[in-house]
């Protein structure tokens, strides 16, 4: 496993390497979590600004329309847990059932099943992503950490084409 020779009768590499293995792990996202909200790393991602999108990328599964209604009326659901936040409310203004829920919500897995509905379907999830960018648009360890972050921007990308046709020019820029 880590290419050094294993103790008599275990596979297990000794306890001080994995000691030192956990360590450096904890030190390696302290300090990634660090750099990214710092003045530096902010600075440095105002320039140069990307233009259009290079990728075409494809939702991984098919939406469920009846999920996305679900969501037009402000119940969101992922893993068995409910948020509702009530028709045309803010799921982001209050507390969700677990991390792993907030983690699906701030990762925008409800996108591809909102716009399954249709036009409606469209401008509320325009009105979501805008309250999102609205509270947590600058960098925070939770909603910009790795894994919510990469799925935000998959199901934001795959949205992309659906998303830009009626938004305002402001907010297609912003997308």
């Amino acid at each position: 496993m880590s290419g050094l020779p294993a103790r008599s009768g275990s596979s297990l590499p000794p306890p001080g390497l994995i000691l030192a293995q956990a360590i450096w792990s904890a030190v390696a996202r302290r300090l990634a979590l660090e750099w990214h909200g710092s003045t530096p790393h902010l600075v440095a991602l105002r320039f140069p600004k990307p233009q259009g999108i290079a990728a075409k990328p494809k939702p991984l599964r098919p939406a469920d329309p009846e999920k996305g209604r679900q969501i037009l009326f402000g119940r969101f659901r992922f893993f068995g847990e409910t948020l509702v936040s009530g028709h045309k409310g803010d799921p982001w203004d209050r507390p969700s059932p677990s991390r792993t829920f907030a983690e699906e919500l701030h990762g925008f897995a409800w996108l591809p099943d909102l716009l399954a509905t249709g036009e409606e379907g469209t401008r509320e999830a325009l009105r979501l992503i805008a309250d999102w960018r609205r509270l947590f648009g600058r960098w925070n360890a939770f909603s910009w950490e790795g894994e919510a972050l990469e799925r935000r921007v998959f199901h934001l990308a795959c949205a992309l084409p659906v998303l830009t046709g009626p938004a305002a020019d402001a907010e297609a820029q912003a997308l």
